[in-house]
């Protein structure tokens, strides 16, 4: 973010202008818009790590994790994908020690488990929020 300068509008010919790339808290966010001008901030990395980011929260809150473990579970989503990004999602809640113990786990029952047991997440699967536990 060093190094940015306000850019002038008129050459975007009215059209939005985003700004993009390593903003990991709101602070930045803000910092960015301010010294840019830009209409608009996208961070895909930091909202991978802290979906709740533009809302304020330096980590990810534990019931931002707990609903897109319901919201995975309702969608299939795959082992890989759902341990990727709550690997990501819980990098400032996890010691070092406790990243290695996660890293392991390679199933979505191992890794509901570590999330109840660890972090007391226990994701609701009924009717309102898509199906059951495979």
């Amino acid at each position: 973010m060093q190094g940015l300068v306000p850019v002038p509008g008129p050459w975007a010919g009215g059209a939005p202008v985003v700004a993009n790339g390593s903003v990991f808290s709101l602070k930045e966010a803000e910092e960015l818009r301010e010294r840019t001008g830009v209409d608009g901030i996208m961070s895909a990395r930091g909202l991978l790590r802290n979906p709740a980011l533009f809302a304020g929260h330096e980590v990810t809150p534990l019931e931002c994790i707990k609903r897109y473990a319901e919201l995975a579970m309702s969608y299939g989503t795959t082992t890989f994908i759902f341990h990727h990004h709550l690997m990501f999602m819980m990098e400032g809640i996890m010691s070092s020690a406790e990243k290695c113990t996660f890293n392991v786990l390679s199933s979505i029952p191992a890794i509901l488990e570590h999330l109840e047991q660890g972090y007391g997440i226990v994701p609701s699967f009924g009717e309102q929020h898509g199906r059951p536990l495979p």
